[in-house]
């Protein structure tokens, strides 16, 4: 008889709600409030693929896959691709003018290239998925891709940060993609990795275009309620409902636009967006800090530090380049000739080069030589 009235009670909606959650694990990662202020570029190693120089950041990881296309000239183009995928994946590639043509994927998520060779007439690229972090044979796809004389797209959405023994995921490929906000605590995040020729071209893409910023502290707002929660239970689910409440009450009466992300989608209307400048400034940095380290270590007597302002100058990251030479090689800084230093004056204070330089090493408080001074 209970259980007859518990049935009853739900087929007339007068089910019993279950419980709320004590505690709560988020899917994606959270963020940390100390998160918001990154590390100096020189004290953090860099790691594949945010070490590579061919590099393009985008809103979403779909929106990389639409760069890949424009780059590999593919619309149009008949491309192997698996049988099991995420769709929204696939609805990129219909959108760019590509023909897929799927091939199989056994039970274990393992692509069966010899299936993809008995479908490869008249094929332009090989479009590889690594499934949740677990690489594919790359090996197969790479002969495979070079008996057919045609590029491989390595999808590595799932997969940043996961190796194939010594060999991180998305090096195998001609051009790689990956989602940053699916694995680090970002609030957006999509990066095309391009080798060989094709890093040469990378240029000829269209600019991308930064995303609203109400949208982009919309997500990392949540997301730094979602690490509330996740931390102290009830008090933080609690807090992080009332703001969501306030949050969905304020985007309705401001008109916020907000570029949702982990949609099931692709959205044509996106395709333009790149990543947000709150995320994307750090990540330079770091990439940017990586090359300084590397020129740096060379030697002194090698070291073109003419070349490196100049360029540093153009990408309006002089600020950068300065603190890591101040922390790794002082006395460069002090022997700079003023034809060297001449495209820093402009941030340097005025005057010569070299009298700026030794302004800014003040301005760090570092100890100059007498005969400097």
């Amino acid at each position: 008889m209970v259980n007859t009235a518990q049935r009853l009670r739900i087929a007339e909606g007068q089910g019993e709600r279950a419980p709320a959650p004590t505690r709560t694990v988020p899917c994606m990662q959270t963020t940390w409030p100390h998160m918001l202020f990154p590390r100096p570029a020189a004290a953090v190693p860099l790691v594949f693929p945010f070490d590579q120089p061919a590099l393009r950041y985008r809103y979403f990881a779909r929106n990389a896959v639409w760069d890949a296309i424009r780059l590999l000239g593919l619309a149009g183009e008949r491309v192997l691709m698996p049988a099991y995928h995420h769709g929204v994946e696939l609805e990129t590639l219909l959108a760019a003018g590509v023909k897929p043509v799927f091939f199989r994927v056994d039970a274990q998520m393992h692509c069966d290239f010899e299936d993809a060779r008995a479908k490869a007439q008249n094929i332009a690229a090989l479009y590889v998925i690594h499934y949740a972090g677990f690489p594919q044979d790359m090996a197969a796809a790479r002969q495979l891709a070079n008996d057919l004389g045609v590029p491989v797209i390595e999808d590595c959405a799932l997969a940043l940060l996961s190796r194939d023994g010594e060999k991180p995921l998305g090096s195998f490929g001609d051009v790689s993609v990956f989602c940053l906000y699916k694995t680090l605590p970002v609030p957006n995040g999509g990066l095309l990795l391009a080798r060989g020729e094709f890093a040469r071209k990378l240029d000829t893409l269209p600019p991308a275009v930064p995303p609203p910023i109400p949208s982009t502290a919309s997500h990392l707002i949540g997301s730094l309620l979602s690490n509330l929660e996740l931390r102290t239970g009830e008090v933080g689910r609690r807090a992080r409902q009332a703001m969501r409440d306030a949050g969905r009450w304020f985007v309705s009466r401001a008109n916020v636009e907000r570029v949702s992300t982990g949609t099931q989608h692709f959205n044509i209307a996106d395709v333009h967006l790149g990543m947000s400048a709150d995320v994307l400034q750090p990540v330079r940095g770091l990439v940017f800090g990586n090359h300084v380290k590397a020129a740096v270590a060379m030697g002194e007597p090698d070291f073109n530090f003419s070349g490196l302002a100049r360029f540093a100058s153009a990408r309006g990251e002089v600020d950068i380049l300065l603190g890591i030479l101040s922390r790794l090689r002082p006395r460069l800084l002090l022997r700079l000739r003023p034809r060297e230093a001449a495209p820093l004056s402009k941030w340097i204070g005025s005057g010569n080069g070299a009298d700026g330089v030794v302004a800014h090493k003040r301005r760090f408080g570092m100890r100059l030589p007498k005969r400097v001074v």
